[in-house]
C-alpha cells in the first residue's frame, strides 16, 4: 500500500500543479505533516524540495 500511495505521490507532484494538502488528502493522510514525514522517508526528501528539483531541473 505504501508503495502505491508513493508512487501516486511522485506522479502527482511531478505531473499536476496539485497542493501538497490536497495529494495528502487524496493519499488518505490525516494530517500534512504525516505525509510530509511518509514521502520524505520513501524518498529522502520533502514533497515541497521533490517538486521544486523537478522545476529546478526542467529550467
Amino acid at each position: 500500500k505504501n508503495e502505491i500511495r508513493c508512487d501516486i505521490a511522485v506522479q502527482r507532484l511531478s505531473k499536476t500543479n496539485d497542493s501538497i494538502q490536497d495529494i495528502s488528502e487524496d493519499l488518505n493522510f490525516h494530517d500534512p505533516s504525516a505525509f510530509h514525514r511518509a514521502f520524505k522517508k520513501w524518498t529522502g526528501v520533502s514533497p515541497g524540495a521533490y517538486r521544486d528539483n523537478l522545476t529546478t531541473f526542467k529550467q
